[in-house]
């Protein structure tokens, strides 16, 4: 019975090994991006290492959502294809004054496979599912910094709807898109709870030129990281695309997206704050039933950690964001 006894505990240690583990990693996440975390362990959420998710098969833009552009009964399917350099990275405490830069995610190959239907009077609706293929970076232990993120991670599955209304020369509509948690977070590749984006789109055609606009509110989770607060977002993008001929355009694209929440103020030094920001250059081959792209972009440091005087690229706004999409309706 003794024995008995003793076997079920050692089983119940080892299955309990597991979710210690987890719970390890998850409060090594409090010193990670900048300085002098907090004594009291706090609830840490993970992120969705992409910040600028692909607004839909058939889009003007690749960053800015835009009103429905597939008519009812069309189908549209996509494939989006980016790299992203260091879309999560910070400093981590060390001997150093600075600190120690550490790349979470030093880089990323995303997939993004996306899926609409128009449904008609303007509404469609979509479905896309990411997956890091492959990544790396340095994943996170109870001791800091550990082994490797693993190479391929799901991400979370997107829901979205929207709505598209003629006012004047301007094409309007409301947009909502929920990310379910299917992702696997500890590899940065979703959330720990659903979240949504909710909001306006809108676009204008001047002769040649196309504008959009679009404004989000991000709804999250709150998260401590160390010093920073990571929380809901609002999420405004615009885009300006000239059309060369009726296939062929080019496009810039401007993003920022701040946290709606005050940043903790350091025992010295002013408290900072998190502003990811980007700017993207693209293009695209527009046939009868096909659609090629591709575009280069960047994050801007707009962002300010706590305590410190030089800006830096707000958490998910990578150094380099290059890709390529090719897409059909039908």
């Amino acid at each position: 019975m003794a024995r008995a006894e003793e076997g079920s505990s050692s089983q119940r240690d080892g299955s309990a090994r597991p979710w210690l583990g987890r719970t390890t990693g998850k409060l090594a996440l409090l010193s990670l991006f900048f300085h002098a975390a907090p004594a009291a362990a706090q609830e840490f959420g993970y992120i969705d290492a992409n910040g600028l998710p692909a607004p839909g098969p058939g889009q003007a833009f690749f960053a800015v959502a835009g009103p429905s552009t597939l008519e009812a009964g069309r189908f549209g399917a996509s494939l989006r294809s980016s790299l992203l350099l260091e879309p999560i990275s910070g400093s981590q405490p060390s001997p150093a004054p600075s600190g120690t830069d550490t790349a979470v995610v030093s880089w990323l190959w995303l997939q993004e496979l996306q899926l609409g239907v128009g449904l008609g009077k303007g509404v469609d609706v979509s479905l896309a599912l990411p997956v890091h293929l492959p990544q790396e970076g340095q994943r996170l232990t109870g001791a800091g910094i550990g082994g490797q993120l693993a190479p391929v991670a799901l991400g979370d599955l997107r829901l979205g709807v929207g709505a598209a209304f003629d006012v004047g020369r301007w094409k309007v509509g409301p947009r909502a898109t929920v990310y379910l948690p299917t992702g696997q977070e500890q590899e940065f590749a979703g959330e720990r709870l659903p979240r949504a984006d909710l909001g306006l789109v809108a676009t204008c055609d001047v002769e040649a030129w196309h504008f959009g606009g679009s404004l989000f509110g991000r709804i999250r989770e709150r998260s401590e990281i160390g010093n920073t607060r990571w929380a809901s977002q609002v999420a405004l993008a615009l885009g300006a695309r000239y059309d060369w001929t009726p296939e062929w355009d080019t496009g810039i694209e401007l993003m920022v997206m701040p946290t709606l929440t005050e940043q903790p103020t350091p025992p010295s030094g002013s408290a900072g704050y998190v502003l990811p920001a980007e700017a993207l250059i693209g293009g695209h081959y527009r046939g009868q039933h096909l659609l090629l792209g591709a575009f280069i972009g960047t994050g801007l440091p707009l962002s300010l950690a706590s305590a410190s005087e030089t800006p830096t690229r707000g958490l998910t706004s990578p150094r380099l964001r290059l890709g390529v999409e090719v897409g059909t309706t039908f």
